[in-house]
């Protein structure tokens, strides 16, 4: 099968090997005599040969297939052994990958696995042939990708160009809008300076008609040089030629520049966060897919390794362990006394502890030894422990002694960290007291606070236990108190919201995505029961 599908696609003309004439169809294969024939050679030139009724002749359509290899007996049972020249090798050695004969058997093979050389024979054939097909899937599936990339590089520079176009249109609106305003303001302006040239025209006309007035009635005043002609002139008013002068009409505004100097065309956002940002808390789709119980009266931290097994913590009563999933409840695998506030696995396996010290525990995950890891800060405690993707560890601690911050001030108390997203950017639950009022601030990579969120308006208290990214950047936040999570986006800000009441789950306390991408959930339990650790696909 796989000699044929390489002759459809061979690109030399093969002919037969016995009357050489071209484009002369090949059918046969005989093995013995190693010839591929046409149908009149097989039958008119090969069949003449004394010991061809013997041959082993074959269908080129055949050649590899497991039909074909039980024809092999002949061929299988002639094979000399290349240690041992004088015997037939009779079996094969599945551990060694060689025929061997009854000497190798009982000198460098005694006791390994051993088989029927047509079985062996058999079997590396169908394996040729699951591998030739396999290949074949697999090509096609590389052109099928190939295809698509070129679809989503097509689709991506049309995108590319679309929002180019988009930026320039809302350039040039914005342009339009300021020119407009300019020649708005322009014209206001020459408004004002028109009417006010207006006024003091008129004025100036006003002021030289009192002004030759004036002079007229000094002359006349200066010609009276007798005493009757003084005695009968008429006293008149001269103050009516000058008028009090008014501002009015002579006013030229000021220009108050506007009060935002940057305008903002717009952002750029990913189809998930705009797809995200209006999706409503209803159409957030969460499916429990297991859930078990554990005697922990609260799960403060959770850290899966490699899916399963689980490592959970409950920080108030000093317990940590190692478990599994069951049907119903957890299996329980180490039971240590130990209060640990955060955890990390770490690339050997090896689990990192934050237990309120001022150096990292290390537990090895097999034993549960513990040890004192390399890692520690100066007259601090560690709260927080989390590694990034890119293997960088980050470490949340606060001063000894003060657990909070006091109102008002700037010192932020990382209780807990989060692995950060795409962007580089960390989330942090900042508890300010045991009763709640927690808030998550958004870090960015040089430790500069991008935003914060206090949570929704309408909750008086948001007890927010722990910090997620998902591989969409968005960021989880659990809210135990209102069985609420709160969905933020890259940069910390809200989006949407999922009740966990919807899916049976009360209390979330903890948050932690297993490598699969599945996200699970601790609860805390405030009655005398179980408690429980939810999987969510």
């Amino acid at each position: 099968m796989a000699l044929s599908k390489s002759l459809s696609q061979e690109q030399i003309q093969i002919t037969c090997q016995l009357c050489e004439i071209p484009n002369k169809k090949i059918i046969w294969k005989c093995k013995d005599c190693d010839l591929l024939m046409c149908g009149n050679c097989r039958e008119n030139i090969h069949s003449k040969v004394k010991t061809s009724g013997d041959h082993q002749i074959m269908n080129i359509t055949d050649i590899g297939t497991k039909e074909n290899g039980e024809n092999e007996n002949v061929i299988l049972s002639n094979i000399k052994c290349k240690t041992h020249q004088h015997q037939t090798c009779c079996l094969f050695c599945k551990e060694c990958s060689k025929v061997v004969c009854p000497i190798c058997i009982t000198d460098a093979h005694n006791g390994h696995k051993l088989q029927n050389l047509i079985e062996a024979y058999d079997e590396k054939i169908k394996h040729s042939n699951d591998r030739q097909e396999q290949i074949i899937l697999m090509l096609e599936e590389i052109g099928i990708r190939e295809k698509e990339l070129t679809e989503i590089e097509s689709d991506r520079h049309l995108k590319h160009r679309e929002a180019k176009q988009a930026i320039q249109i809302e350039k040039e609106i914005l342009v339009e809008t300021m020119n407009r305003s300019e020649e708005e303001l322009f014209e206001q302006l020459d408004r004002e300076l028109e009417t006010s040239d207006l006024y003091v025209d008129r004025e100036k006309r006003q002021l030289e008609k009192s002004k030759v007035s004036l002079i007229e009635r000094r002359e006349n005043a200066l010609k009276l040089n007798s005493f009757v002609q003084i005695l009968e002139h008429q006293l008149v008013s001269d103050n009516e030629l000058l008028q009090t002068r008014t501002d009015k009409g002579y006013n030229i505004s000021h220009f108050v520049p506007a009060t935002t100097k940057f305008l903002n065309l717009g952002t750029l956002k990913t189809e998930t966060m705009i797809a995200l940002q209006k999706t409503p808390m209803a159409n957030v789709i969460m499916k429990v897919e297991k859930k078990a119980k554990t005697e922990l009266r609260s799960i403060h931290s959770i850290v899966i390794c490699n899916d399963n097994p689980i490592w959970i913590a409950d920080s108030k009563n000093g317990i940590l362990q190692k478990v599994v999933l069951g049907e119903e409840d957890i299996l329980i695998l180490l039971n240590i006394q130990l209060v640990v506030f955060s955890m990390v696995v770490v690339p050997s396996g090896d689990i990192l502890l934050a237990t309120g010290d001022s150096v990292l525990k290390n537990i090895n995950p097999k034993t549960g030894k513990q040890t004192n890891s390399i890692y520690s800060v100066y007259d601090q405690i560690i709260t927080a422990v989390h590694l990034t993707e890119k293997n960088e560890l980050i470490i949340g601690s606060r001063s000894k002694g003060i657990r909070y911050a006091p109102e008002g001030s700037k010192v932020l108390i990382a209780m807990n960290l989060d692995r950060g997203n795409s962007k580089g950017n960390v989330g942090v639950v900042d508890w300010l007291s045991d009763a709640g009022n927690g808030r998550v601030v958004i870090l960015s990579p040089t430790g500069g606070i991008l935003h914060t969120y206090d949570g929704q308006p309408e909750a008086e208290i948001s007890l927010f236990g722990g910090i997620v990214a998902t591989k969409e950047d968005n960021f989880i936040v659990n809210d135990a108190v209102s069985h609420i999570l709160h969905i933020l986006n890259s940069d910390g800000e809200y989006v949407c919201r999922f009740d966990t009441t919807s899916i049976g789950i009360k209390l979330p306390c903890c948050l932690a995505f297993s490598e699969s991408g599945k996200l699970y959930i601790g609860s805390v339990n405030m009655e005398e029961q179980p408690n429980q650790i939810i999987c969510l696909d």
